[in-house]
């Protein structure tokens, strides 16, 4: 296995993650609610639109990371890649909000795919670096995530939300996917520290034994509450904040803090686990994020809420840095496709939820947002008691 810190191989793989990502989210952000609408989807419509590739990834993670370990990361790599190139061109055609879900189904696959197996492909190249080469390529993902929604929305705004606009958005994902495509190509040409076809039988024994591992289910549930928060925060912290009097451009700026935080920190905060341990590193992350969703409900202007959203980002990026490398150091290398893949589905699993939990909470308060990020705090610091004690059991 190759220690190199930046080898060829690590260079495409974060150019290809960067390329792949930022079609992907602009294919979203700001322009799928906006695309919907412009078709006449109702409300209903627009949330299952939205929800259509997250769902699909709660079972594609798993199946694409069991798929890298028994046929090998580059392929599915390819494969995803393929689907990124893909379905842009496949919103040409949509014309109704059904045939705008099927294509997000189709679209989601390939996101839910790419992310287990590049995180696994790094735990192959890396054994003693790997949450800084993880975070690296988090960050390189998260570039394409910040750069994705300004792009899209110059160029809908300069169409005046019009059909060409939305074409014209849809073939630069197009475009986008099809240079990670190449990149993807470029990887078959080395004879690479990437892993490997391995036994099936050993996967499988794994897979069946993967929900008996205590310290990989606590880590499983500390993130899956971790991505809870996701959602509230994307969907109700606007509405929130409107109702505050805060403009729309302040709330761009909120929601983009965050993921500026995960591209900045990320890297330093994964080294930094490295030589430290990911334990304490996961723990304070869940802390911080914990602590900020609650005093979301406490912050009264644009200020406050971008000192809380700018800890909530450190508190995420703390998280995001640490706990990928631990599972892959708590499970065999047989499996680590599976693993992660199982960690994403996890994640998935709380980024579903996360919307419903708290519009349930708005809903039995009155219409009190508050009740909803109190109650997503609550739920992460109650997850923390149970990482702590499945992370102890493991030690022992």
């Amino acid at each position: 296995m190759s220690q190199e810190r930046f080898n060829r191989e690590f260079i495409i793989l974060n150019t290809l993650g960067a390329f792949a990502i930022f079609g992907s989210t602009m294919s979203k952000t700001p322009t799928l609610s906006l695309f919907a609408k412009f078709l006449g989807a109702s409300p209903a419509e627009i949330g299952l639109i939205a929800a259509a590739s997250t769902v699909i990834g709660i079972i594609t993670n798993v199946s694409a990371g069991v798929l890298s370990d028994l046929y090998g990361r580059k392929l599915l790599i390819l494969i995803a890649t393929v689907i990124f190139a893909t379905a842009p061109f496949l919103y040409l055609l949509v014309t109704n909000p059904l045939l705008l879900i099927l294509v997000r189904v189709y679209h989601g696959l390939a996101t839910a795919t790419l992310a287990p197996v590049i995180s696994a492909t790094i735990a192959d190249m890396y054994a003693s670096r790997r949450g800084e080469m993880m975070s690296i390529i988090t960050s390189s993902q998260y570039l394409g995530r910040l750069i994705a929604p300004i792009m899209g929305g110059l160029i809908l705004t300069l169409a005046g939300l019009a059909f060409s606009g939305f074409h014209q958005v849809y073939i630069i994902c197009g475009v986008s996917g099809i240079i990670a495509v190449i990149l993807a190509l470029s990887l078959f040409l080395f004879p690479t520290a990437i892993s490997s076809t391995i036994q099936r039988r050993s996967v499988l024994q794994n897979l069946k034994g993967m929900p008996r591992q205590t310290g990989f289910l606590s880590i499983g549930s500390a993130l899956a509450s971790l991505y809870l928060s996701v959602g509230p925060v994307e969907t109700f912290l606007p509405l929130y904040a409107t109702g505050l009097g805060i403009s729309g451009f302040e709330v761009g700026i909120l929601l983009s803090i965050q993921n500026a935080m995960i591209l900045l920190s990320g890297p330093i905060f994964g080294r930094l686990s490295d030589r430290l341990g990911r334990r304490r590193f996961v723990m304070i992350g869940l802390t911080i994020v914990a602590l900020s969703i609650a005093l979301i409900s406490f912050s009264s202007s644009f200020i406050l809420l971008l000192v809380v959203m700018f800890i909530y980002g450190l508190g995420m990026s703390m998280t995001l840095a640490s706990a990928p490398p631990m599972v892959s150091e708590i499970v065999s290398k047989e499996v680590y496709g599976t693993s992660l893949g199982a960690l994403a589905t996890i994640q998935d699993v709380g980024q579903t939820l996360g919307p419903i939990v708290a519009g349930i909470a708005i809903s039995l308060s009155g219409g009190l947002y508050f009740s909803s990020f109190i109650l997503i705090g609550s739920i992460i610091g109650l997850n923390l008691g149970i990482l702590n004690i499945g992370l102890r059991r493991k030690r022992e």
